[in-house]
């Protein structure tokens, strides 16, 4: 069961990411010359900007909550979401 959840997951994604490609390409084909390459272009820009906010709470975030988790301070804990947020800014 454990083996199917770590390459399922992965599988998941991929499938999900072919299917945007399929589904950009599609919608694309409808519209005028280069529409493609700037469809792509925008998605490549949000998915970044996105991608750099995941980053920041993954990097941030995470580590003091861990910390907090391992070290069983419940008080500390909830504290810790509203420092992250003025850590991450």
């Amino acid at each position: 069961m454990k083996a199917c959840g770590v390459v399922g997951f992965p599988l998941l994604g991929h499938f999900c990411s072919t299917a945007v490609a399929n589904l950009q390409n599609i919608i694309t084909s409808f519209m005028g010359i280069a529409s493609l390459s700037a469809f792509r272009l925008a998605t490549r820009i949000v998915d970044g900007l996105a991608g750099l906010l995941a980053n920041k709470v993954v990097v941030v975030v995470m580590p003091m909550i861990m910390h907090n988790i391992a070290t069983n301070d419940r008080g500390r804990r909830k504290r810790s979401m509203p420092d992250s947020k003025q850590a991450r800014l």
